[in-house]
């Protein structure tokens, strides 16, 4: 068994401008929760930089249609020396082989993730982590 005794200093969030106003991000904030607003898929990588700085962990939900454009916050995690990446793979439980394109997508992210010291996806469904 598994000690998940896990001491948090600080918990941080980052979020589309766009949704700044918004009540879910105002209560993540009331939580305590460092809001940092960005646009990944438009930010230039010294500002990816700064907001994965500091950073021991990043854990992306990125949405279906952006699990490839990954590489650009694995990219930048390196850059900013972050401990653990944890993609995004919006997908069903399923059997490695079944599902060609998740597949691809795992292969091309775990492949990305080379350099981070501690790289993985989690894969809830199959009780996996990669």
């Amino acid at each position: 068994m598994h000690d998940y005794n896990i001491k948090v200093q600080r918990l941080a969030t980052s979020v589309r401008f766009a949704s700044l106003s918004k009540p879910q991000v105002t209560s993540l904030s009331a939580l305590g929760i460092e809001i940092r607003a960005s646009d990944w898929q438009t930010d230039r990588p010294e500002k990816l930089d700064q907001l994965f700085s500091g950073s021991d962990v990043v854990i992306s939900t990125v949405n279906s249609e952006a699990r490839l454009d990954q590489k650009i916050l694995v990219d930048a995690a390196k850059r900013a020396n972050v401990k653990r990446f944890i993609p995004c793979d919006f997908g069903i439980a399923r059997v490695p082989g079944v599902i060609d394109v998740s597949d691809e997508v795992k292969s091309h992210l775990m492949k990305s993730l080379n350099g981070i010291s501690d790289p993985g996806l989690a894969d809830i469904g199959n009780q996996k982590v990669y």
